[in-house]
C-alpha cells in the first residue's frame, strides 16, 4: 500500500506528473533530506518545465542516497516517491513521442 491509496500506482504519464504535483512538497523534504537542497532547487526546476528525465533523476538519486532500513517507509511520501522511480521510469527515462503527449496507447512499464 502506498502513501496515496491501495495499489494506486501510476499507468500513464500523466498519472505520473500527477504525482508528482500532488507530493511535491513531500518529494521535495525527501530530497533535500538525502541529496541536498542544490539537487532540490534543480527539481523545482524540472518539475515547473514537466522535464521528466532531470525530475527522475533527481529522485532515483534521493532513493539510491537514503539509509537501507525498515524506518524509512514511515516518511511522507517516500511511497510515492518510490513508485515513481520504479512502475513509471521506463518512460521517463526513453521520452518517447508516446510519453511526451501525456498519453500512452500501453501501460508505460
Amino acid at each position: 500500500m502506498t502513501d496515496y491509496g491501495p495499489l494506486d500506482y501510476p499507468t500513464t504519464m500523466k498519472e505520473w506528473w500527477a504525482l508528482v504535483v500532488k507530493h511535491e512538497k513531500q518529494l521535495c523534504d525527501l530530497v533535500q533530506r538525502f541529496v541536498g537542497v542544490g539537487d532540490t532547487v534543480m527539481f523545482l526546476r524540472a518539475v515547473k518545465a514537466k522535464d521528466a528525465k532531470p525530475v527522475l533523476r533527481i529522485l532515483d538519486m534521493t532513493w539510491v542516497a537514503s539509509p537501507d532500513e525498515p524506518s524509512i517507509l514511515e516518511l511522507p511520501g517516500w511511497g510515492v516517491l518510490c513508485d515513481l522511480c520504479s512502475e513509471a521510469a521506463p518512460c521517463a527515462e526513453k521520452e518517447s513521442d508516446e510519453c511526451k503527449t501525456n498519453t500512452p496507447s500501453r501501460p508505460i512499464w
